[in-house]
């Protein structure tokens, strides 16, 4: 497991991640522009895969400061460039769940 950023994030506000193996629970911290546009921008905790594969999550809880759109999730990527075609389901901590993707580098 890697937790890193991904993308221009804001510079005092670094992204981090923990795991808390008794509750398996991960705690992420993250600031940047998000998803929207050609290039995303967020801190991500990548789990390398290939080939067919499940994925489950459930989001406990978001904290909307400084945006009510904060977002948590489960994101699928090409790469880790920021530009990176991507399909993502998540939910913002006001304006609830939905999918979003990129089909082509770069592309919006």
């Amino acid at each position: 497991v890697v937790s890193q950023d991904i993308g221009d994030i804001l510079p005092d506000y670094p992204g981090s991640a923990t795991f808390a193996p008794s509750a398996n629970l991960y705690t992420i911290q993250s600031s940047g522009n998000g998803m929207d546009g050609t290039e995303d921008a967020f801190h991500f905790i990548n789990f390398q895969r290939s080939g067919d594969f499940v994925m489950q999550a459930q989001v406990e809880s978001i904290n909307p400061a400084p945006s009510d759109w904060s977002l948590a999730g489960i994101m699928v990527r090409a790469s880790l460039a920021a530009n990176a075609p991507n399909f993502c389901v998540a939910k913002s901590y006001q304006h609830g769940a939905f999918a979003s993707y990129r089909t082509i580098a770069g592309g919006d």
